[in-house]
């Protein structure tokens, strides 16, 4: 059910996606991606893998929330991804997190404790958020702050 969500986001802001992924061929190769197996009773090929260094803007534009990605070194880097479009919540809370630990090529929902370091910010974040998208890196700013200090 949630690649049906995340191909729809992917869809419904083509363009967007496009320019996130420097071109026409990788965004095609990564909705193609996002489409399951003809054989639903098989194990997904290697090729059908979620990765989050190019979905992880997709999910925290569906779920409206930082997406925090942490592995170690020998299988990626760590790194928070947020929404490209649209600000926070104006809720007094900070949205919440959602972390996925990255295990053998698996993916484990983490929960963090409040407050926690994050990792850094999503360089393609940076590069392609829309200008109403700024404030979520503000929201979680203390928590930046503390993971480069450490």
């Amino acid at each position: 059910m949630i690649y049906i969500h995340l191909i729809q986001e992917l869809k419904d802001h083509r363009d967007h996606y496009v320019g996130v992924y420097a071109g026409e061929d990788r965004y095609t190769y990564i909705l193609n991606d996002l489409h399951p197996p003809a054989n639903m009773s098989s194990i997904a090929h290697v090729d059908k893998w979620l990765t989050f260094s190019e979905m992880g803007h997709i999910v925290a534009n569906y779920y409206k929330r930082c997406v925090v990605v942490l592995t170690n070194l020998e299988i990626g880097k760590s790194e928070s991804f947020f929404p490209l479009r649209g600000p926070p919540s104006p809720a007094k809370q900070k949205t919440p997190i959602m972390c996925l630990g990255v295990i053998l090529n698996h993916f484990v929902l983490t929960f963090l404790k409040d407050g926690c370091p994050l990792p850094p910010s999503s360089t393609k974040w940076h590069n392609h958020k829309n200008q109403d998208a700024v404030s979520w890196e503000d929201e979680y700013l203390d928590q930046h702050d503390c993971s480069e200090s450490s």
